[in-house]
């Protein structure tokens, strides 16, 4: 198979922890095809000399809080120039799904502005799949994982209210919280 794009002369580092290697690495369908030490000849419709310079796999940014960002910037441009290609959200128990409380995604976009941002978003989703779903649908650049926050499952069941969750809240929290897993997130 012809790679769309052959990076040449570079530095790879491939994430195992092995020390780097000159080498060359194919693309082809925004996929690596075939990672080759020194200078193998690739048959690519695009060769760049990157001269030396590091290419490694998209790093994995564990602690995000682009959970409103990406419909602002589906690119997430500045943690792509980062390297970052893959994000973890709902970090901190804060996610942006489940969020069935009547007038909650106002009140929690409002709760969490100084951690996410003021985001203008059109909230159109109420579970983690439908989430999900509108991630996708805005064209977004990155990979994507969400957790479900604790909080926001708390947040959907008691509001703000500074008490202990009756044995019926609690399970309607947990229920909450399968579900969020069922739709798609990757923990809790």
């Amino acid at each position: 198979m012809t790679a769309d794009l052959a990076l040449e002369n570079a530095r790879i580092v491939d994430g195992t922890g092995a020390p780097w290697f000159r080498g060359s690495v194919a693309v082809a369908d925004g996929q690596i095809q075939r990672v080759v030490r020194d200078d193998a000849d690739l048959d690519a419709e695009s060769t760049v000399d990157v001269d030396g310079d590091v290419v490694c796999p998209g790093f994995v940014d564990t602690h995000s809080h682009s959970d409103l960002e990406l419909f602002a910037d589906a690119t997430l441009a500045p943690k792509l120039r980062q390297g970052i290609t893959t994000e973890i959200l709902g970090q901190d128990g804060f996610s942006m799904a489940p969020m069935h409380r009547e007038g909650g995604a106002e009140e929690w976009a409002q709760h969490l502005s100084g951690l996410a941002g003021d985001v203008d978003v059109d909230w159109t989703w109420g579970d983690t799949d439908a989430y999900l779903e509108a991630v996708e649908a805005n064209g977004i650049a990155s990979n994507v994982a969400t957790l479900v926050g604790h909080g926001t499952v708390r947040f959907n069941v008691l509001g703000m209210a500074d008490c202990e969750p009756t044995d019926d809240e609690l399970a309607e929290m947990a229920e909450l919280v399968d579900d969020a897993l069922d739709a798609g997130a990757v923990g809790f």
